[in-house]
């Protein structure tokens, strides 16, 4: 899963909120065919880095600005979480054969933006 931090700015309502010391983190529910539940934090994997990290789309600034109509742009880091952190409500490890669902349950900070890209599932 890749994943950015947004900018705070851009919250209507939070403006001079300090999206810096706020720790973004959210859960990750799979459900199988059988209603079977596993879940894990995204911070069992890795922290979001606060402040968002942005990248230069060249190295001058005006160019930046004519071509792209912005500066930067989110640099999205990317988070490998292994199957056998997915435990059920008794402690098992999550049955993945039968995978049928990916949530993704934001409910862990007060606010923030996240840019979530290509999800996806390896068996490496």
């Amino acid at each position: 899963m890749d994943i950015g931090v947004g900018d705070w700015s851009e919250l209507e309502g939070f403006g001079n909120y300090d999206g810096d010391s706020i720790h973004l983190d959210f859960r990750i529910q799979l459900v199988n065919q059988n209603g079977q539940m596993g879940q894990a934090m995204l911070s069992q994997s890795g922290k979001l880095p606060t402040p968002p990290l942005r990248t230069r789309f060249t190295k001058f600034a005006h160019l930046d600005q004519e071509m792209f109509d912005q500066e930067r742009e989110i640099q999205l880091e990317t988070f490998v979480l292994p199957m056998f952190i997915f435990q059920t409500e008794s402690g098992e490890i999550f049955n993945w054969r039968d995978l049928q669902q990916i949530r993704l349950v934001f409910d862990q900070s007060p606010a923030g933006i996240l840019v979530i890209d290509n999800i996806r599932l390896g068996w490496d």
